[in-house]
């Protein structure tokens, strides 16, 4: 099931990437402080679309890991701590 899943997403992103790289052909350079790279506007844009895909990947994965770490490293509650004050 999974193996279909990712194959229609690799197709989905290969026909994505036709379709901008054949509808955006002007050429565009991007002036960085060390650097100038002239490419297409398509994958300008690609790029990144995909700079940012991963950058949120990344930070959705820190987040579940450092969620992880604390319920691990959190105190085990106890049954005397969560009876209450009027419980006697």
């Amino acid at each position: 099931m999974w193996r279909w899943l990712l194959g229609l997403a690799v197709i989905m992103g290969a026909v994505i990437g036709i379709f901008l790289g054949a509808l955006n052909p002007e050429p565009v350079t991007l002036e960085l402080v060390f650097f100038q790279w002239t490419a297409s506007l398509g994958a300008v844009v690609a790029l990144s679309a995909s700079a940012g895909l991963a950058l949120g990947f990344a930070f959705a994965a820190m987040l579940m890991l450092f969620r992880r770490r604390s319920r691990q490293t959190a105190p085990a509650r106890t049954p005397e701590a969560s009876k209450s004050l009027t419980d006697a």
